[in-house]
C-alpha cells in the first residue's frame, strides 16, 4: 500500500490525477486534517482510503502505517525524519521525501535547518529517495509567480533589489506531481538516491519580469535599487516602524544568489522532461486572467442585487 503525506497540495493534486489517468491499481492511504477538503480525491477512481491524523503529533498517525510498503512525503522537509523512522518501526520499506533546493543556500539560516535533517536521515539513506524541487509555480495555488502575476497587474512601480541579474529554474507544479509517479514507477533506479528537480529553463529575475509584463500586456517601470541600500532601507523602517516587514534581510541578500540545478540524474533514471519557464508561465497567467475575469463578473453580479 502506498501511503501519501500532502495529497491536498499543490503538486499533490497533479500527482494524483496522473495516478487516475494511468488507472493505478494500488491501494492508497492518504493521512488528511479534519476538515480538509477532500471531495476531488473522493471522486477520483482510484482506490484510496483516508486516515484522519496530525504530523505534528507522531503517535497519532502510528496507525496509518499498518500494511503500507511505501511513504511519499509531500507535506515537506521538516516531517521527514520522523514520518521515517516511524515507518521503519513498521516495516516500510521505501520512503520518497521531498525536501527543497534550499538546502544548497550559502545563507546559514535559509539552509542549517534543511541540511541537519539530511544529515541525520542519511544513516536511512538505503530506503529513501529524496526530491528537490527548485522554486515551484503554475496555478492558483502557487505561492510565488502568481503573487507577481497579481502586483505587476494592479502596480505600475516594481522594486528590484539588486542588477535582478540572478538566475532562477523554476518547476512547474504539474512536472513536479508528474515526477512523483515517475519516481513511484522506478523504484529499481532511484531507491537510495537524491535528485534535484528543475525547470526547463534558466531565467533571470528580470526576464521574468519582462515575461509577465508582456503576457499582462502592462508597461510596468522596474526600479532597481543596490543591495547595500535596499538593506539600510530595510533597518531604518524596522527602527521607526518597530515591526516587521514583509521582506527579510535575507531575502534581499538571496537576489544576489543563483538558484539553478541540473536535473539531469532525474532524466536519466525516471524520464524528467520539464517544460520551459515560457511554457509554464503562459499557462499560468491564463489562468490568472481567467480567475479575474470570473472574480469581475461574480463583483458585477452582486452589485445589480
Amino acid at each position: 500500500m502506498l501511503l501519501v503525506t500532502g495529497a491536498t497540495s499543490h503538486t499533490g493534486k497533479f500527482f494524483f490525477k496522473r495516478l487516475e489517468l494511468e488507472n493505478y491499481p494500488g491501494k492508497i492511504r492518504c493521512i488528511i486534517r479534519e476538515g480538509s477538503k477532500v471531495g476531488w480525491l473522493k471522486n477520483l477512481k482510484l482506490n484510496i482510503e483516508f486516515f484522519k491524523g496530525d504530523l505534528t503529533n507522531i503517535e497519532s498517525i502510528r496507525e496509518c502505517f499498518d500494511d503500507v510498503d511505501t511513504v511519499l512525503n509531500i507535506a515537506g522537509i521538516h516531517y521527514s525524519i520522523q514520518i521515517v523512522e516511524l515507518g521503519l518501526e513498521k516495516n516500510v520499506n521505501w520512503f520518497i521525501c521531498v525536501h527543497t533546493t534550499g538546502i544548497y543556500s550559502k545563507f546559514k539560516s535559509a539552509s542549517k535547518e534543511y541540511k541537519k535533517i539530511e544529515n541525520l536521515m542519511s544513516k536511512y539513506s538505503e530506503f529513501t529517495t529524496i526530491i528537490r524541487p527548485t522554486m515551484i509555480y503554475g496555478g492558483k495555488q502557487d505561492k510565488n509567480m502568481w503573487k507577481l502575476i497579481s502586483y505587476l497587474d494592479n502596480s505600475y512601480v516594481f522594486p528590484i533589489f539588486g542588477s535582478g541579474k540572478n538566475l532562477f529554474q523554476p518547476i512547474f507544479a504539474r512536472d513536479l506531481g508528474n515526477a512523483y509517479y515517475e519516481v513511484l514507477l522506478n523504484k529499481i533506479n532511484v531507491k537510495g538516491k537524491n535528485y534535484d528537480l528543475s525547470g526547463g529553463t534558466e531565467v533571470t529575475y528580470n526576464s521574468i519580469l519582462r515575461t509577465v509584463s508582456s503576457l499582462l500586456s502592462r508597461k510596468n517601470l522596474y526600479i532597481h535599487i543596490p543591495i547595500w541600500f535596499s538593506l539600510a532601507l530595510l533597518f531604518l523602517y524596522k527602527l521607526l516602524k518597530k515591526r516587521s516587514f514583509s521582506v527579510s534581510y535575507e531575502q534581499i541578500l538571496r537576489m544576489k544568489e543563483d538558484k539553478v540545478f541540473s536535473h539531469l540524474n532525474a532524466r536519466r533514471d525516471f524520464g524528467f522532461t520539464p517544460i520551459t519557464f515560457n511554457e509554464g508561465i503562459n499557462l499560468e497567467v491564463e489562468e490568472y486572467k481567467k480567475e479575474k475575469i470570473m472574480l469581475t463578473n461574480l463583483g458585477n453580479k452582486y452589485e445589480k442585487l
